[in-house]
This record gives structure tokens, C-alpha cells and sequence, in this order.
């Protein structure tokens, strides 16, 4: 499942005055895509647009109170296109999915506006904030592995165990109407997601007291309940466990032993940094010519899927169509789909290789940076892949089949 707020007005704008300077050495907005920052000359930037990109440097390594300060600064600026893209993305990004909810609220005020959020957030801010508890540093548990890669832990909501996948294409975990009436959450507002088809949803949100699994205890957790569930009852599952808890801890998954190895996140400077985002993660791969891709990591889904833009990253390519069906909370879609053949990235140190990889028509977008496409356990459910958010780290080892 996949949240997505319209940018295409404000991703026009951007581009558009990063266009107008004179970059003489990279395209800050290519090089911000790739995030490769030291590709570009700040010298040939205005002050405005070396802010904003400061910003987005910052949030993407965690460096939050540095973001915040340029964001506000650029978002103040009401003459510069930039000014929406940067109140956009400390509201949304900074504040909301970070769960600084008083703080989105705060600022929301100041510049007199009322955000998509600010209903929702304000609500929230009421309440005290998310609190999340590690009673191990480490703890091994073991998990069911449905369709190959889906990752499926039992979870205690209110108490109740059920059980979720891991989803971290979901910016809030999400439940069924009918689990929720036995968890008697009262909704405080409804928000609007769009699902893995496209198609828009509008669900309440409510607050749990708490939520459990392995050696994770959290408090005070939003969560969205839907009528439409018959995803999770295909799955033989309750629900999903979203993004917002999944980035607060460092995983493991063995998807052959069908274990989770949970860890409570420690700074570790020697991480690959590969896995971006707030909101939403984005895992930077590489196709067979050495072309960065920005892949939407999204566990909840069972597939890869690209776009144009980023299949015109992989140079020539071929496409063909052949009949599908492609499935989102609440939406089934069959039809005639495009398919890239022969698509090839690496991560990790390896290579991986696909026949067919769906060519979608929805974008996505997380950073106000438009993502290449769209990945998810399935490639790598021959080993075990550790998410570690707080090192911007994604990593995969392949085990060896052993002998007999």
C-alpha cells in the first residue's frame, strides 16, 4: 500500500528554476535524483536554491534540525517557486510522517493554511507522541513467508495478537473495519492513500494504546482501519504493519530459516548508504550500465515494477504486452500490461535478473523526487535482507544451498 499527495505543480516548478541557473558542471536536478550531491556547483546556484538542496541533503541523512531550519527558511520565501516545495516537503515530511504533529500544526498556522493533514495532525498533537521500547537489544522470532517474500509476524494490537505483514509501502500500519471492531479504536480522522493500482482511498485513522511484537513495544500508535480487506483475507492476515514502526527499528529477515531478527538501532558509521526517505523508502540500485535507479521499497508488495523514466535510465530497451492482473487495498485491475524484458540491477554487491518487469504507469514520488519504480522482498528471497533506516542502510546476503 502506498500514500501519494499530488507534487506534479510543485515538481514543475522546482525543476523548472533549477533549470533556469546556470550549471555549468551537473544538473542540480539530475544530480538531487541520483542523490549525488557532490556533483553539484553550488556556486552557480542562487542562495534559495543552495538552501533547498542543502535541506534535502540533510533530510535524507537524518540531519533533521538542519532541514528544518533551511526548509522554513526557503518555505518563507513566497516569491520563489520553491516556496511551496519546501513548505510541502517540512510539513509532510519533516513533521507529519516523522510524527511531530504539534510542530505541523505550529507552522501550518504561521503561514495560514490548512494542509491535507492538518485535521488529522491536529488531533494527534493532542495526544502524547509515539514511544517506542526495546526490552532486548536483539531478539530472533520466527515469521511465516506467504507467496515467497510477503513476511508475516504475529503482533499484539490492544493486547490482541493478530497478524500483519511487514509493509513498508504503508506510511501508517492498517487493519481491517472488522478486527477494529474488537479493538474498539475510535476514529479521529479520515486520510486519503492511494493504493498499489493508483486508485485514491479515504479511511479513518484511530490510536492504539499500544502495539507489540518480539522485543518492540510502542505506545500511542495511529493506525488506519479499511471495509476493504480482501487483500488481507486472500493473505489469511489482519492487516499491515507500516513505515512508520518499521523504520524505528533495524530488521533482519532469514526468508529460508522464516525468521526476523529485530535490533534496536544503533549509529553504525561503516554502513552502506543506500536506503533513503521519511515518509517513504527509497532504495538506490544500479542498472547493468552503472545508472543509479530510485526504487520505491515497498514489502507489501510481491513484484518490480518500472517507469518510463526509469526504464529510459536502462538505454535500449524492449518492451511487450501480455495479460495481468496488478492488486491494491481495495482495487483489482486486469488487463493488457507493458512488460520490460531482460531488466538487470545490482545492489549489494550482486546481480539480479528478471524476463519481464512490469512497466507501470503511476508515479510515485517521495522527497519530491520521482521515483524510477518499484521494488520489493521478492527479489531476494533466496537470503536475508536487513533494512537498517536509521544508517540509511539496505544490505542482502545469498545463502548457499547446502549439500546433501
Amino acid at each position: 500500500m502506498r500514500f501519494w499527495l499530488s507534487l506534479a505543480c510543485f515538481l514543475f516548478l522546482s525543476f523548472s528554476v533549477f533549470a533556469q541557473q546556470n550549471t555549468a558542471y551537473k544538473d542540480p536536478t539530475v544530480a538531487l535524483e541520483n542523490f549525488d550531491f557532490e556533483a553539484i556547483d553550488y556556486n552557480t546556484l542562487d542562495s534559495i536554491s543552495r538552501d533547498y538542496i542543502n535541506a534535502m541533503e540533510h533530510s535524507l541523512y537524518h540531519r533533521f534540525d538542519k532541514a528544518e531550519a533551511l526548509l522554513k527558511k526557503v518555505a518563507l520565501q513566497t516569491t520563489s517557486p520553491l516556496s511551496g516545495v519546501a513548505r510541502y516537503h517540512l510539513l509532510n515530511e519533516l513533521y507529519f510522517w516523522r510524527g511531530n504533529y504539534a510542530e505541523y500544526v505550529k507552522f501550518a498556522d504561521q503561514i495560514n493554511e490548512k494542509p491535507e493533514f492538518y485535521e488529522l495532525a491536529s488531533l494527534l498533537a493532542v495526544h502524547p507522541a509515539m514511544h517506542v521500547n526495546f526490552s532486548t537489544d536483539s531478539l530472533v522470532i520466527p515469521v511465516t513467508i506467504r507467496k515467497h517474500s510477503y513476511i508475516i509476524v504475529e503482533v499484539f494490537l490492544n493486547g490482541k495478537p493478530v497478524r500483519l505483514i511487514l509493509d513498508s509501502g504503508a506510511s501508517f500500519s492498517i487493519v481491517s473495519h472488522k478486527l477494529n471492531d474488537e479493538l474498539k479504536v475510535k476514529p479521529l480522522a479520515n486520510i486519503n492513500f492511494q493504493n498499489s493500482v493508483g486508485t485514491m482511498i479515504k479511511e479513518p485513522v484511530g490510536l492504539l494504546d499500544s502495539l507489540s511484537f518480539g522485543n518492540v513495544q510502542l505506545k500511542n500508535v495511529p493506525i488506519i482501519y479499511t471495509a476493504k480487506n480482501s487483500v488481507f483475507k486472500r493473505m489469511h492476515v489482519d492487516g499491515l504493519l507500516g513505515w512508520d514502526i518499521l523504520q524505528k527499528l533495524a530488521y533482519t529477515a532469514d526468508f529460508k530459516a522464516q525468521t526476523l531478527m529485530i535490533c534496536k538501532p544503533v549509529i553504525d558509521s561503516t554502513a552502506e548508504k543506500n536506503l533513503f526517505g521519511i515518509g517513504h523508502p527509497i532504495l538506490i540500485v544500479r542498472t547493468s550500465s552503472d545508472n543509479p535507479l530510485n526504487m520505491y521499497f515497498d514489502s507489501g508488495s510481491n513484484s518490480v515494477d518500472l517507469r518510463e523514466k526509469g526504464a529510459a535510465k536502462l538505454g535500449e530497451y524492449k518492451t511487450r504486452k501480455r495479460p495481468g492482473a496488478t492488486f491494491g487495498i481495495g482495487k483489482m485491475k486486469i488487463g493488457l500490461f507493458r512488460y520490460v524484458k531482460g531488466f538487470t540491477f545490482q545492489t549489494s554487491g550482486q546481480s539480479f535478473s528478471r524476463k519481464s518487469t512490469y512497466l507501470s504507469p503511476v508515479e510515485y514520488s517521495s522527497l519530491n523526487i520521482i521515483c524510477d519504480g518499484v521494488i520489493s522482498n521478492a527479489p531476494f528471497q533466496k537470503g536475508r535482507l536487513t533494512i537498517d533506516y536509521l544508517n540509511n542502510h539496505f544490505g542482502y546476503t545469498e545463502m548457499k544451498a547446502t549439500k546433501r
